[in-house]
């Protein structure tokens, strides 16, 4: 099999059969670092220019009538000729019609007449004036589907929306927390914002690395991190997190914690065993799982843990500029379905905190239906509960504008994952307090 048709596979089961794009990476790897970066850029290309490329196949095409088989050789043809500098235009269109012959050998003229169109009007396509159709011109410019540009003009305005999808940064960098000084090589560059954060550039396989293998570093970003330093989690302290897989947060908290326990759950044995592997990797002995639903009551656990992390299922849309794949998937309704799971689970984590305690909810989003509204309804529906600043918590600015208890992380302004997290502290004495309900 060769990059493209690596490639090609790769595409179809996102774009159709909507899987996970890191986990349809895993399933290709070639030993020689070019091709596997090719195969990494190429898809990268297509997906991250996805409404750019149905643009202009649409003027030669009807991409909702085209056999999807076809369409998905047609994007990897036009994404190497309007976005890969590095292939030349007539190598893109003569490998995309070997792979369409490959795929429906009837196929080869209708995929050399397209592309051949596409080489010869590149230079002219007429896109979306933002004078004209500013909500087209970002869906085509930025390449993100019109309901989100549509949703964030209204959370946020023209010129911050234009700054959120807009805003790269390179693919090439990975999120690493130091767990331990690394004993041997790892060449890292710092953290922005935490001392025990930093960034690994052109690691496609962390987990293969001797540092990642002994402990010494795990797959962790700043925001990420932020989430579980907002808690202030102290040695001794009991910490439950409540939807923990893949198990980086609660990596975190165990050694903060530590000798006090952590216990932590998800709803799914698979996302449980990738907790346990990431504590087995890391040497914690003070991480106790289990497989329950976030939502769902636990008496068992009324009023016994210091800290309580609820980092909840959410819409993602704070990662929306490394994970490609996601703006393909989500819907907008998913995100009012999300908001309303997200309060169940808020519910049952508000019985769990002991007087005194701290509850985190943190999303990887930025959307105010499932951020700043929950945390509201939670402020009005828990009188038991006082918003807490984060200001002595998290890092300089961001402590800052953390200080009503809440603070909304944006990529542009921020420069890393779009994450919200909140922070509640129930009072000492709770005699008498009870909760609005929903």
């Amino acid at each position: 099999m060769n990059a493209r048709q690596a490639a090609f596979r790769i595409l179809f089961s996102v774009t159709e059969r909507h899987e996970y794009l890191h986990l349809a990476l895993k399933k290709y790897h070639f030993d020689e670092p070019q091709k596997q970066r090719f195969v990494t850029a190429l898809v990268s290309a297509v997906l991250e220019n996805y409404y750019k490329i149905n643009y202009v196949l649409g003027r030669f095409i009807k991409p909702d009538r085209t056999d999807p088989e076809l369409l998905t050789v047609l994007r990897i043809g036009a994404a190497q000729i309007l976005e890969m500098n590095g292939v030349a235009d007539h190598a893109a269109v003569n490998e995309s019609v070997k792979l369409a012959a490959a795929i429906q050998p009837r196929a080869r003229n209708f995929v050399n007449a397209v592309l051949r169109n596409v080489v010869r009007t590149k230079d002219d396509v007429r896109y979306p004036d933002a004078r004209a159709d500013f909500t087209r011109y970002l869906h085509v410019r930025y390449s993100y589907p019109l309901w989100i540009c549509r949703y964030f003009l209204r959370q946020y305005g023209p010129d911050l929306t234009e700054k959120l999808l807009s805003y790269h940064r390179s693919h090439d960098l990975t999120g690493i927390r130091l767990v331990h000084p690394p004993q041997g090589p790892v060449p890292y560059e710092p953290g922005i914002y935490l001392d025990d954060a930093a960034y690994i550039r052109g690691a496609e396989r962390l987990d293969r690395m001797p540092a990642f293998k002994n402990g010494e570093i795990t797959a962790q970003s700043e925001s990420s991190m932020m989430c579980v330093r907002a808690a202030g989690i102290r040695p001794g302290d009991r910490v439950l997190d409540l939807c923990a897989a893949p198990g980086g947060k609660t990596a975190y908290a165990a050694q903060l914690a530590f000798p006090g326990q952590v216990t932590a759950c998800d709803l799914h044995e698979h996302r449980v065993s990738l907790i346990e592997e990431t504590a087995a990797r890391l040497g914690l002995s003070n991480v106790r799982t289990l497989c329950t639903d976030a939502g769902a009551p636990h008496p068992e656990w009324q009023e016994v843990f210091d800290v309580v992390l609820v980092d909840a299922p959410c819409s993602a849309l704070g990662l929306l500029y490394r994970k490609p794949d996601l703006k393909i998937f989500k819907k907008q309704k998913d995100l009012e379905e999300l908001a309303e799971i997200q309060r169940r689970i808020l519910k049952s984590a508000a019985g769990c905190v002991a007087p005194g305690g701290v509850l985190i909810y943190s999303t990887c989003t930025m959307d105010d239906m499932e951020n700043q509204e929950n945390a509201l309804w939670f402020a009005r529906t828990h009188p038991e509960f006082s918003q807490s600043s984060l200001a002595d918590l998290l890092p300089g600015r961001i402590g800052e504008r953390g200080i009503p208890g809440w603070v909304q992380l944006l990529p542009p302004i921020d420069n890393v994952d779009g994450f919200f997290i909140a922070r509640f502290v129930k009072h000492a004495d709770t005699a008498g307090k009870k909760s609005a309900g929903t």
